[in-house]
């Protein structure tokens, strides 16, 4: 592969992620609402969750970073699955199993492993490595519009609630696709990196966005990162 172009990638998580797990989702008027406990029971959401030291969901009180690959998080803040309150929604779910505590707990048991799969995932994810010989890393990423990147929730409170923003594209903060950082810098070792003013569902139908695939796609290929800059 001569060029690997990534557009707008989470590549360190996304807070939406933990809004879907908590509050549910709807795309659109025209499409149904998926409720915390259906979305909970998908592995690849929790692969989207960012990363707790990043200190993306925080306590309302102490401002200390939540912990949420420990399913003890969700069950003190009635997240997602481990929430009670969504008893009739699991009685669909789980049909075969009489018992409303029984429930429960086969729920719990399923968001811990889900939680520990996420765990492994990320960590694998964020582990250094060397690019194929021969291939370039491109991303591209929206920079112009404020992107959630902070929660804050309470104990015993199944709300998060946004608190602060960063550049973005309305769905993945800059710094979430620029990857895992290090003294500073990604790990991710970017041929380049171009900006895009457009929000993440937009962005493949951006001219700017355009313009810079085939810029890549049809200029000589490059072996060195030395012109990169960082949003």
């Amino acid at each position: 592969m001569r060029n690997a172009i990534l557009v707008g990638t989470p590549n360190t998580g996304s807070t939406f992620a933990v809004e879907d797990l908590v509050n549910g989702h709807q795309l659109s008027r025209f499409f149904p609402y998926y409720p915390p406990a259906v979305l909970g029971t998908m592995p690849s959401v929790y692969q989207l969750l960012p990363r707790p030291q990043d200190g993306r969901v925080v306590d309302t009180v102490t401002g200390e970073s939540l912990d949420f690959y420990d399913v003890r998080t969700w069950m003190e803040r009635g997240w997602g699955l481990a929430n009670r309150g969504d008893a009739s929604d699991l009685e669909e779910l789980l049909p075969a199993t009489a018992n409303e505590e029984q429930r429960y707990w086969v729920a719990v048991d399923h968001l811990r492993n889900c939680l520990a799969q996420a765990k492994a995932f990320h960590q694998a994810l964020d582990s250094p490595a060397e690019s194929p010989a021969g291939t370039s890393l491109h991303l591209i990423v929206g920079t112009s519009l404020k992107t959630p990147s902070v929660l804050a929730s309470d104990v015993g409170n199944n709300v998060v609630r946004r608190q602060s923003e960063e550049p973005g594209d309305n769905t993945t903060t800059v710094r979430s696709a620029l990857g895992p950082m290090q003294y500073g810098n990604p790990i991710i070792s970017w041929t380049t990196i171009g900006e895009v003013s457009a929000n993440h569902r937009k962005l493949t139908s951006d001219p700017d966005f355009t313009t810079r695939m085939l810029e890549l796609l049809m200029e000589p290929r490059r072996t060195t990162s030395e012109d990169v800059h960082f949003p």
